[in-house]
């Protein structure tokens, strides 16, 4: 009986630094080569991910995880408030207020109406100590679960596309590059506003003023044209089908970003109770 002999390994520190400047640079190489083409090069990584070269970039899911840490550290120094919202929004401002309020309510006891002035100031400050409790948290829940985006997105392109011979995992694929490039637009612009007017603070789709409103045109516009470019190239569709369907995503992104918002609602209760 034969056995194969094994070579010896070289631990040489030659070897041992060249293995490490390598490593280094073939991470710094992925890293800036994905973030050019998802800025840049529209639906470019989807095709190139799906057609198996996927040795030159990040996993898509990683590129995701990545552009969810830039988007929070954004929201942690500016206070951007598109996929975060404080108790005060989810109770006062939201469609589903009515909702809300009677979910604080309920968890905090007050279901009843306050028969006396003390007891009514005594319930303020409940609300307010609650209040402060949830904000602390909710950033981080919406850190967690802002990947359902991801599906729900890769769910509007299955219809959107159904009959194409496309199967969801690819619109997946497609959908995790999208919410990526929306975090990473709305950190960009975040930063940018923040640094150029020091106002972000008031610059947030849960606020109102002219200030929100600009912010706003500039992330769908931005959006939009992104969605519609990534689709001509990863989809291989017309101009005109691209126009079409980039204007039902667009749309459909209002009743997700609502959805989103109340899932959060729910999530940050169940998290701090």
């Amino acid at each position: 009986m034969t056995t194969v002999e094994e070579k010896p390994r070289d631990l040489s520190l030659k070897h041992f630094l060249k293995e490490a400047f390598v490593a280094v640079t073939d991470v710094d190489s992925a890293f800036i080569a994905t973030f050019r083409w998802l800025v840049t090069r529209p639906g470019a990584l989807t095709v190139e991910y799906l057609h198996g070269n996927r040795a030159r970039f990040m996993a898509p899911f990683r590129l995701f995880l990545l552009c969810n840490v830039i988007y929070f550290v954004v929201v942690a120094e500016y206070g951007v408030g598109v996929f975060t919202a404080p108790l005060s929004v989810q109770t006062d401002r939201m469609g589903y207020r009515a909702v809300t309020r009677m979910i604080v309510a309920k968890r905090l006891g007050q279901d009843a109406p306050a028969m006396t002035l003390e007891e009514g100031a005594r319930r303020d400050s409940v609300r307010r100590m609650f209040a402060v409790k949830y904000d602390g948290a909710t950033e981080a829940v919406g850190k967690a679960i802002i990947v359902v985006l991801i599906p729900l997105y890769a769910l509007v392109l299955q219809l959107l596309y159904a009959g194409r011979g496309r199967f969801y995992a690819e619109h997946l694929v497609f959908s995790t590059h999208l919410v990526a490039f929306l975090m990473l637009t709305v950190a960009a612009l975040g930063a940018v506003a923040g640094g150029v007017g020091g106002m972000m603070h008031r610059l947030s789709l849960s606020r109102g003023g002219d200030d929100e409103l600009l912010y706003s045109v500039i992330l769908v516009v931005a959006f939009s044209t992104y969605v519609y470019q990534a689709q001509r190239v990863a989809y291989g569709v017309s101009p005109r089908e691209a126009a079409a369907r980039m204007l039902v995503v667009a749309l459909s992104s209002v009743p997700m970003l609502i959805a989103f918002k109340f899932v959060l609602f729910l999530a940050t209760l169940y998290w701090i109770k």
